[in-house]
């Protein structure tokens, strides 16, 4: 029920199909129909609360099945169809405006879509295939179905009007029965894949590795989610007979990112034991008057060997941020909270390594990662004489950090951050330590490959290979733990890891790949990308005088971390130098869909200027549902592999430079040149199986290796493929293979990359006389289209046009560029004769960024286009 006390559902009890009400516990059930036909209901939204009426199928006027609906309590039966067909599984729209349901009227199996009393039915689904058991999603978009067009069922969705069609699982098991979670994040269904007659499922709506829920060898079927995401009710032959059962939703599903987390404007701030209450109300009063939404709080226990060890300064720093997020909150601020994963920092006459013998990584030689030689020169946040420490995530240490996270989480936090969740590969003058062969470490790495830790550095070694690649799952096990015992205390709480490698061969020298965390939807990653300089203490100047091809190069880790984190907020640290090039940062975020945190380097709580930031946050905010309400528009996917950059590239490729990589030159190379021929493009993960399909064109730019499940997904790819030089010739741990792994599949083939690439993989989707200087990121909103322009160029800039292709059906009505300086404008277009593009005239003198809103509208058949808005 829409309060989620009651359950309707279908029983043949009384021998034959009618719909009953019961209790959310099982009991006090009553019947709802009572008329000898059968009567069936589907399992997700067919109680809809805007008119408290139940859709359901029966044939009890007729010898066929047509869609009825009745009132709540069973009463005031209304017939909607009138067909010589079979109309089954009817659910609402989420406004009780329309229902869906599919229907054999055609001859076929197909999703058809009706107003609420009946009239206007349209056809939304054509395929030889059979369409079943549609589901209207919670925000009215899209729709969910299952269909065997691929050869079994799979869960589908579509739009409302029968396009943008997507393939949101694809496995050679049975997937029935779709319906949504609340927050339309997650889609349940029933499948066979684990083996028995049939389980619970859940998947991200955008596809993804899915989660199961229920593992019975009897079947599990027909689920539905509870209005408050919590539980999830299914049938089940478990007990013998067909019941319903109720189960709930794990956390790692039940989780919905909170809006602030999607829309947030963060920046630093440091609290101190010394500080004073007018102290802390004078910093929260300064970042709330700055349009700050989100505070990244720290403090001693964020980085301090002494606040973590001792009780009386742990337990003091905790009373302290219990009063800072009491304040914080009473001004509207969400605080999450800073804490370093493994490093722990000491005074000089402290060193940690007596006191805890077993915490300190292991170099490959079996030296503890433990220093104190270390000056800020070198790095910013260390002074010489101190004590570095970088734990073990197997030691002793985890359990005391996982029981501290859970006292810190107390104090009413409302997320994580946790950095350094590393194996310390350089720093100071430590080089290449390649950690860790401490005792729990080494035998971990044996209990889950049969292999001892290789004694030297052989990217040719198998073993050598293996290690690389565990050390990964090593630093994601260890933030899994984290996160886990932090929800213990607050299922809310949001958490993310921070990560300073994006793309790059960081990754693999130090074991954190952000592209790790895809597949857990509830913990997300708060990518610190660096400029070309970050170290403004020492005269650097941020991106101020960066190259095109550098800043090409920092969004197209943007880009990286947007896919890592899809479906999930990606909250970007980066550090400018004067308002000028911070803007440009912000902006190369905001084109990718990211959250940017404003700050001047190399500190996390600084800031180039506080009347920028109150002027940049201000804007955002004001225009935050046309930055963040949609997604990306983009019809080409750039596959990037961080197992290629791992194996392949040995350790090459850093952020400003390709060195002497593979896969990561050439992936680097075709985004510089589609961001300079205006191309909108994805990067996609080759992990990212289920992202494919998103795609009208897919690069795959020398991926050499690729396992058996990438292969066959991309061998089923229905778009364009680009290959690039040796890709699919080896297999995922660079095995050379017989044949290649998309021999036989259609696909455009190029050496290198080079400029013919662009054209290849143009769909036309976006042209434009703008030089490559000015950057665009084409989203989807809930309103039309945005394009957030960036200007790279030292120059406001010159007008420039701008052409759209657009979708059948819909039509431009209103465009408008608004700048954080105050700008707001109209901008002049005209729609083609065609009504398939749109052409603007945007005017000069952007000077750094701006957004650029697009509203549209269906148009209905035969309406004409609004006049030129020329005059």
């Amino acid at each position: 029920s829409p309060d989620g006390e009651r359950i309707v559902f279908t029983s043949g009890r009384s021998g034959n199909n009618e719909l009953w009400l019961m209790d959310g516990d099982g009991s006090a059930p009553t019947a709802l129909t009572s008329n000898g036909a059968e009567n069936v209901n589907l399992p997700g939204r067919a109680w809809c609360p805007g008119n408290d009426r139940i859709v359901f199928a029966s044939d009890v006027e007729s010898e066929n099945d047509e869609i009825f609906s009745m009132a709540s309590d069973g009463s005031d039966r209304q017939r909607l169809t009138t067909t010589h067909a079979r109309n089954w599984e009817p659910s609402w729209s989420p406004d009780c405006r329309q229902i869906v349901f599919q229907s054999d009227r055609s001859g076929n199996w197909d999703i058809w879509r009706m107003n609420a009393d009946g009239s206007n039915p349209v056809r939304l689904t054509d395929d030889p295939a059979d369409d079943w058991q549609p589901n209207w999603s919670p925000d009215g978009t899209t729709i969910v179905f299952q269909s065997n067009r691929s050869g079994n069922w799979d869960i589908w969705t579509m739009d409302v009007n029968g396009r943008s069609l997507t393939n949101v699982t694809s496995d050679p098991a049975e997937d029935t029965d779709p319906s949504w979670s609340p927050d339309g994040e997650w889609i349940v269904y029933s499948s066979d894949r684990s083996g028995g007659e049939g389980d619970i499922w859940a998947i991200q709506a955008g596809g993804g590795t899915p989660t199961q829920i229920t593992d019975d060898p009897a079947y599990d079927g027909a689920p539905s989610w509870s209005p408050d995401g919590n539980r999830i009710a299914f049938e089940s032959k478990r007990s013998g007979n067909l019941d319903i059962w109720v189960v709930n939703a794990p956390s790692s599903v039940a989780f919905a990112w909170p809006d602030w987390a999607r829309t947030a404007r963060i920046a630093g701030a440091s609290f101190e034991l010394e500080d004073s209450e007018a102290d802390i109300d004078a910093r929260l009063d300064a970042l709330a008057a700055q349009n700050v939404s989100v505070v990244l709080a720290d403090s001693p226990w964020g980085w301090s060997y002494s606040a973590w060890v001792d009780d009386a300064e742990f337990y003091a720093v905790r009373d302290l941020v219990t009063t800072m997020v009491q304040k914080a909150h009473a001004r509207g601020l969400k605080v999450v909270m800073y804490q370093t994963g493994l490093e722990l920092t000491s005074t000089p006459e402290r060193n940690p390594g007596p006191e805890h013998p077993d915490w300190p990584q292991r170099s490959l030689d079996g030296q503890p990662i433990l220093f104190n030689d270390i000056s800020s020169d070198q790095e910013h946040w260390l002074e010489e004489g101190e004590w570095d420490l970088w734990a073990s995530p197997c030691s002793s240490y985890r359990q005391f950090s996982l029981d501290r996270v859970r006292e810190m989480v107390r104090t009413g936090i409302d997320g994580l951050w946790v950095d350094t969740v590393y194996l310390q590969h350089s720093i100071g003058d430590h080089k290449d330590l390649w950690p860790s062969t401490d005792p729990c470490s080494v035998a971990a790495f044996r209990a889950a490959t049969g292999l001892d830790v290789p004694t030297a550095e052989d990217w040719d070694n198998p073993a050598w290979q293996r290690w690389i690649v565990w050390r990964h799952w090593q630093m994601a096990d260890y933030l899994l733990a984290l996160k886990e015992a932090a929800r213990q205390v607050n299922p809310d709480l949001v958490f993310f890891e921070e990560n300073w490698n994006a793309d790059t061969s960081g990754a693999t020298y130090y074991a954190n790949e952000p592209a790790e965390y895809l597949a857990y939807p509830d913990l997300s990653t708060g990518h610190e990308v660096s400029t070309i300089g970050d170290r403004v203490d020492r005269g650097e100047t941020g991106m101020q005088g960066a190259t095109l091809d550098q800043w090409l190069a920092f969004r197209t880790m943007i880009a990286f971390a947007r896919a890592a984190d899809r479906g999930k907020p990606s909250w970007i640290l980066t550090y400018g130098y004067r308002p000028r090039d911070s803007a440009q940062l912000a902006g190369m975020v905001l084109a990718e869909g990211g959250n940017f945190y404003e700050t001047q380097g190399p500190e996390m709580a600084g800031t180039v200027g506080t009347a920028y930031r109150t002027q940049l946050f201000g804007w955002i905010a004001a225009h935050e549902n046309a930055l963040y309400g949609g997604g990306s528009a983009a019809q080409v996917g750039l596959v990037y592999s961080p197992r290629n950059r791992d194996l392949l590239d040995s350790g090459s490729g850093d952020y400003y430079d390709v060195q002497d990589s593979t896969h990561f030159a050439a992936y680097r190379a075709a985004a510089n040149l589609l961001y300079r021929a205006h191309v909108p493009f994805d990067v996609v993960l080759d992990t990212d199986t289920a992202a494919f399909d998103r795609y009208a064109v897919l690069i795959l730019p020398e991926v050499w290796g690729m396992d058996d499940a990438t292969a066959a997904a991309l061998r089923a790819f229905p778009g364009q493929l680009i290959t690039i030089g040796n890709t699919g010739w080896y297999d995922e741990w660079l095995n050379e293979r017989d044949e290649n792994a998309l021999a036989g599949v259609a696909q455009r083939h190029f050496a290198t990359v080079n400029s013919a690439l662009v054209a290849a993989a143009d769909t036309g989707l976006l042209s434009t006389s703008a030089p490559p200087e000015i950057q665009m990121g084409l989203r989807r909103t809930p309103d039309g289209y945005a394009l957030v322009l960036v200007n790279t160029a030292a120059a406001p800039t010159d007008a420039f046009t701008l052409d759209l292709r657009l979708p059948d059906g819909v039509t431009i009505m209103a465009a408008h560029l608004s700048t954080p300086e105050g700008t707001e404008t109209d901008v002049a277009f005209a729609i083609s004769g065609d009504s398939h593009t749109v052409h603007l005239e945007v005017p000069a003198g952007v000077d750094t960024l701006a957004l650029l809103t697009l509203t549209t509208q269906s148009r209905n058949e035969g309406q004409a286009p609004p006049a030129d808005s020329r005059g």
